[in-house]
């Protein structure tokens, strides 16, 4: 009879490590997902506003430009900073010539578990480049 009350703490133990570890794995998973869709959305809101300042750039201005970007990424939660956007013209702008934009997004992990593992901020950076039309 001891031998049974024995193996079904050993039981208990068992289990409440695995939990622990499911749990930690299911909120990775979660915030793994998190930070992927805040990913898709800062490199579509840099191709977006590559692509308007690209049809706008001998019109337009770099503030236009950030404010295309600061629209299209309007669901971030806190908003992406113009001090955050970059636009580079290295051969001027002109027909046919390159221009960048870079867009950094400092994102703060929130979920329980998973935080205390992540640094404190990672910034999400993504540039795009298109040619200037015109």
């Amino acid at each position: 009879m001891r031998y049974v009350r024995e193996r079904r703490g050993q039981a208990i133990v068992e289990l409440a490590m695995l939990v622990t570890f499911l749990m930690i794995l299911a909120a990775g998973a979660v915030q793994f997902g998190i930070l992927y869709g805040i990913k898709v959305r800062v490199e579509h809101a840099a191709r977006e506003g590559a692509r308007w300042g690209a049809a706008h750039a001998l019109d337009g201005t770099n503030t236009d430009i950030k404010n295309q970007v600061i629209a299209v990424a309007g669901d971030l939660n806190p908003p992406i900073a113009a001090a955050n956007i970059t636009i580079t013209t290295p051969d001027g702008r002109g027909g046919d010539k390159p221009i960048y934009v870079t867009v950094v997004y400092p994102y703060s992990p929130r979920v329980f578990l998973v935080s205390a593992l992540l640094p404190s901020t990672i910034n999400l950076r993504h540039t795009v480049a298109m040619r200037i039309e015109g």
